[in-house]
C-alpha cells in the first residue's frame, strides 16, 4: 500500500468516525487529534512532502472569522478545566466563564451567546435562557459584559465582549477556588 493510499484510508476512517457527531463535538475531536499529533505535523517532514507554511488553523465557524483573534497564553488546558477551577454556581456565572474562555483563552475579540450556550450544552450544563443570563451580566453594576455588534436583521445574533470588570470577576472566582491557577 502506497503512502498516498494510506493517507486516503486514514481520511476515510476519520470522515466515517466524525460523520455521526454533532458539529461542535466533531470540532473538539479534530482539535484534540491535532494537539496530540502537533509534534508530528510540525516536526520533520516525510521525503517528498511539501512543507507547511504554518500549522493548520482550525476555525470554529460559529465563533471566529479570520483576523478576529489574537494569540494568547492559555492558562488552562481546556474549557472544562477552566470551568471546574472557577466553579460557577449561577447560570450567569456559567455564561461568564465560557465567555471568558472564548475571549481571553482563545484570543477572540468577542463572542456570541449562541456559541457560549453550545459549549455549555456540550459539557452538560444547559442554561434555560442564555439571553437572560447575558442580560443580567450586561445590567450588572459595573457591567461585566457589553454588546459590541449585531447583524442587520432583527434576528441577528449579538456579539458580546467581557469588560475589564468581567475579566476581573472571573479571575476572582478562580482565586477563591483552590483549583484555580490565578
Amino acid at each position: 500500500m502506497t503512502t498516498e493510499d494510506q493517507e486516503l484510508n486514514v481520511m476515510r476512517l476519520v470522515h466515517e468516525a466524525l460523520a455521526p457527531l454533532d458539529q461542535n463535538v466533531a470540532l473538539r475531536v479534530v482539535r484534540w487529534a491535532y494537539e496530540r499529533s502537533k509534534e508530528k505535523v510540525e516536526g520533520k517532514l516525510a521525503p517528498g512532502s511539501a512543507p507547511l507554511k504554518s500549522a493548520p488553523q482550525i476555525v470554529d465557524p460559529l465563533e471566529k472569522e479570520p483576523g478576529n483573534s489574537t494569540p494568547t497564553n492559555k492558562t488552562f488546558e481546556d474549557l472544562p478545566a477552566l470551568y471546574d477551577a472557577a466553579n460557577p454556581t449561577t447560570e450567569s456565572e456559567r455564561a461568564l466563564i465560557v465567555g471568558f474562555w472564548l475571549q481571553e483563552e482563545e484570543g477572540n475579540d468577542g463572542f456570541y451567546s449562541y456559541s457560549v450556550n453550545l459549549r455549555l450544552k456540550g459539557m452538560g450544563y444547559q442554561i434555560g435562557n442564555i439571553t437572560k443570563a447575558f442580560d443580567s451580566l450586561m445590567n450588572a453594576v459595573p457591567r461585566l459584559v457589553i454588546q459590541v455588534g449585531r447583524g442587520e436583521t432583527p434576528q441577528a445574533r449579538k456579539k458580546l465582549k467581557l469588560t475589564t470588570e468581567g475579566i476581573r470577576r472571573v479571575e476572582a472566582m478562580l482565586r477563591q477556588n483552590p483549583k484555580g491557577k490565578l
